[in-house]
């Protein structure tokens, strides 16, 4: 006698016997409508990137990270370039 295979939810894992609907998607992924339902809400509501007028960033604030920042920049490219020497001086010349 073949054994019977129970699919469930990949997201909740419930039992295709414990919910209404089970959709197979690619690579034997499987979702329930419970799970659509919760994710077409998630979809449909705010989407998370309304910014606070309190949590933005001054002027000053901007200005002095981009000055870090081109700081930054300047430490990693001389610092490319020493490690470059460097390495061109350790590397033995190839055989031919």
């Amino acid at each position: 006698m073949a054994a019977q295979i129970t699919y469930a939810c990949t997201f909740c894992g419930q039992p295709q016997e414990a919910v209404q609907r089970l959709l197979v998607g690619p690579n034997g992924v499987y979702i329930c409508n419970d799970c659509v339902t919760l994710c077409h809400s998630t979809i449909a509501g705010p989407t998370g990137h309304e910014v606070h007028d309190d949590a933005r960033a001054d002027d000053s604030e901007v200005q002095m990270l981009r000055g870090e920042l081109a700081s930054a920049r300047v430490m990693i490219d001389r610092l490319m370039r020493e490690n470059a020497a460097l390495r061109a001086r350790l590397t033995p010349p190839a055989a031919e």
